[in-house]
């Protein structure tokens, strides 16, 4: 070794064996920290992994029982309820949300429904396809509660997302609630907008009959 550096090199080695208990203390700690970390990861992965498993079993149980002449959701209700319970927070757990509003709309409980489409939309990120759908379902319950001002509220929120496919879906639902309140100048003006933004929506065809109907009722309460 050069002798130069030779002083430096003993005082650097003095330091090690001064503070080698402490240095080895330091080591193990971060060690067991790396560990600490990469087995957190792990299991968060492990249950994210676990929670995906038993949502998909849910939700294929969930489309089994709907094609039964009978209907039978009691075990996808079980199995979406534990994927809520054991894994709140997760993306599985808002899907099984919106699952389960699906169940309890199609048995008219509107109050369960409405509750879990909305868990469904508070859990979903902004850029979850899944997040548009359960919006649009909290709509169509209020609709269906026949709670027509806050359902329109609804579909806006729909309408007013960045991107989405179902926009025309809810301007059709807010003419609907329109003409439910009796409100058939603002329904017809809606239906219209429907047709002039989405010329090819698959309605089109449907909201130009139910125009010519509207706009024929207001004729005939004119003339009588």
């Amino acid at each position: 070794m050069d002798k130069a550096l030779a002083p430096a090199w003993e005082r650097f080695t003095a330091v090690l064996q001064e503070h080698a208990r402490t240095i080895s203390i330091v080591a193990v700690t971060l060690i067991i920290i790396a560990g600490g970390v990469l087995l957190n990861r792990n299991r968060r992965e492990s249950r994210r992994i676990q929670a995906a498993e038993t949502l998909r079993e849910a939700v294929n149980d969930f489309y089994s029982a709907r094609k039964a002449d009978e209907p039978d959701f009691r075990n996808a209700v079980g199995l979406l309820s534990d994927v809520m319970e054991t894994h709140p927070g997760s993306p599985a757990a808002a899907q099984a949300a919106l699952y389960l509003g699906h169940i309890y709309y199609a048995e008219g409980d509107y109050a369960k429904s409405l509750g879990k489409y909305r868990k469904a939309s508070t859990g979903l990120s902004s850029d979850s396809p899944f997040l548009e759908i359960a919006l649009l379902d909290v709509a169509y319950t209020l609709e269906a509660q026949k709670n027509y001002a806050r359902a329109r509220a609804a579909y806006t929120r729909v309408i007013d997302l960045n991107g989405g496919v179902l926009k025309d879906r809810a301007i059709v639902g807010i003419a609907r609630c329109f003409e439910q309140e009796g409100k058939l100048k603002s329904a017809i003006q809606t239906y219209r907008s429907v047709l002039k933004r989405f010329p090819n929506s698959p309605w089109a065809g449907e909201l130009s009959q139910r125009l010519d109907l509207l706009q024929g009722d207001i004729k005939r309460a004119k003339t009588n």
